[in-house]
């Protein structure tokens, strides 16, 4: 890549000429950098700032942690007493829905509202007192017909055998 050539700039009066001023740089604006000086005469520019050391970098990251922590703590405990206090209000809210049912529950049961109902909903009347009477003779006893009478048949009565006998009954094969 080349570069443009240097354009001179012009001198302010009174001011040596550019081939009075000595070597310029590649640029030509400014005088060229003496190419052999020794170490401790060239005068640097020091940068403003310096490096950080790393144990400052972890100071100042651990400060920030600390600051933030307490923040982050009390975000998370405020946030779960914000639900806490939503999941109280439901509990309630839900008793008070169960103890609403129950005393429903227990108005609907009550036997005036169910006599009540079977009056005017369902045309009922009210039954008449029973009479009872009591009879001090005994029943007739009761005979089937004897086509519903059980079929008994007669059970043959037990030989009375010899055990030697029952045994050659067994083992004599007809």
């Amino acid at each position: 890549m080349e570069r443009a050539p240097a354009v001179p700039l012009p001198t302010p009066a009174g001011a040596a000429s550019p081939r009075e001023a000595g070597p310029r740089d590649a640029s030509g604006i400014g005088p060229a950098a003496p190419s052999r000086v020794p170490h401790g005469l060239v005068h640097t520019e020091r940068r403003v700032y310096a490096r950080i050391p790393l144990w400052a970098w972890v100071a100042i990251v651990g400060l920030c942690l600390a600051a933030v922590l307490p923040v982050l703590q009390t975000s998370g405990q405020t946030e779960a007493g914000v639900r806490l206090l939503e999941l109280e209000a439901q509990r309630e809210r839900l008793h008070s829905e169960v103890r609403g049912r129950a005393a429903q529950a227990g108005e609907l049961a009550s036997l005036a509202r169910i006599e009540e109902s079977a009056r005017t909903r369902l045309g009922m009347i009210e039954a008449f007192p029973t009479a009872s009477i009591e009879v001090q003779s005994a029943a007739p006893p009761r005979e089937l017909p004897s086509r519903y009478a059980p079929i008994v048949e007669p059970v043959p009565e037990p030989r009375s055998e010899s055990p030697l006998q029952r045994l050659m009954e067994l083992l004599i094969f007809d």
